[in-house]
């Protein structure tokens, strides 16, 4: 999707559209892209959530490799989202 968007889309609107009409279909896009790309993040920390939630305490080293993991996963999402 962003590289269609990127390097097909773009440039090709770009030439065949006014400056204006350009800048407003890239608004437009941008908008979509964000919210789709939010929704995604979203879907993957709710599941990660969900398998932190449901991690079997018999299995204490597996989970807690996946602690450290999720808590990767946690900081680099705040990190996205400011």
């Amino acid at each position: 999707g962003a590289v269609f968007l990127r390097h097909i889309l773009m440039p090709a609107a770009e030439a065949s559209l006014s400056v204006e009409q350009h800048e407003a279909l890239r608004t437009r896009l941008v908008r979509r892209w964000k919210l789709t790309v939010m929704v995604c993040i979203a879907t993957l920390l709710l599941t990660g959530l969900y398998t932190f939630i449901t991690a079997s305490p018999d299995r204490a080293q597996a989970a807690s490799k996946y602690y450290m993991v999720f808590g990767i996963k946690i900081f680099t999402l705040f990190f996205l989202f400011n």
